[in-house]
C-alpha cells in the first residue's frame, strides 16, 4: 500500500493543476470577446480591470453600437449594460469632431462618454465610456467598431484601471496620429498598447 502513495500524491497534484489550468483558460475565454463580439486588445488587462470594477459594485459593458445616416450626418448609438440595466449614448457627428456627454444612471454611477468618427461616413468609430462611483474614476471602457464590413473580427474593446484611464483622442478631433499613439484610446485599440501583450 506504501508504494502507491507516492503516484497518489502525483495524481492529486496533476488533477489539481489541471482544474487551475481550466480555470485560467474559462477566465480568458470569458473576456477574449465582448458581449458585441469584439476582440480584448489585452485579455489579462482588461481582466484585472473588470475585477477591480465589480469589486466597486460595477459591471459594465458597450454590448452594441449602430450607424444612421441622415444625409452627411452620422447618429451614432451606443447601448451600454450597466449593473443589468441598458442606456443607450447618442452622439451626431458631420465629420471627424469628438463628441462628449455624461449621464448619471443610479446608485451614485455616472457615466462620461467621448465618441469619434474615423473617416466620413463613420465606417470606424471609436467610442470611450468612463464609469464613476461617488465621483470617483473606477473602469474606462473603450470600442472600435468597424461598419461596412461583414465580420465583427476587426472590432476591439479595452478596459482600463482609472490609474491607467487614457483620452480617447489627443484633441478635439480624429487625426491619423492618434492611430499609432498607445498613450490615447484610440491608439491602444489599434494595437499600440504602451505596456501588456496585443491580443489579435
Amino acid at each position: 500500500m506504501k508504494s502507491f502513495k507516492p503516484f497518489t500524491a502525483v495524481l492529486i497534484a496533476a488533477l489539481a493543476l489541471s482544474a487551475c489550468a481550466k480555470k485560467d483558460s474559462d477566465f480568458a475565454a470569458k473576456y477574449k470577446t465582448n458581449k458585441m463580439g469584439a476582440e480584448a486588445t489585452n485579455v489579462e488587462e482588461t481582466a484585472a480591470a473588470d475585477q477591480v470594477a465589480l469589486g466597486e459594485g460595477i459591471d459594465i459593458d458597450i454590448v452594441k453600437i449602430d450607424r444612421a445616416l441622415n444625409g452627411s450626418e452620422k447618429v451614432m448609438t451606443s447601448v451600454v449594460a450597466i449593473n443589468n440595466y441598458q442606456f443607450s449614448l447618442t452622439t451626431r457627428h458631420a465629420a471627424l469632431e469628438l463628441r462628449t456627454g455624461t449621464m448619471n444612471v443610479g446608485n451614485n454611477v455616472r457615466i462620461d462618454a467621448a465618441a469619434v468618427c474615423a473617416n466620413a461616413n463613420c465606417t470606424a468609430y471609436y467610442v470611450l465610456v468612463n464609469a464613476y462611483k461617488d465621483n470617483k474614476l473606477v473602469i474606462q471602457e473603450g470600442v472600435r467598431k468597424y461598419f461596412e464590413v461583414s465580420t465583427t473580427s476587426l472590432d476591439r474593446y479595452a478596459k482600463l484601471k482609472a490609474e491607467r484611464a487614457l483620452p480617447l483622442v489627443r484633441a478635439n478631433a480624429w487625426t491619423s496620429a492618434d492611430m499609432y499613439d498607445g498613450t490615447v484610446m484610440v491608439g491602444y485599440l489599434n494595437g499600440n498598447a504602451t505596456s501588456g501583450t496585443y491580443i489579435k
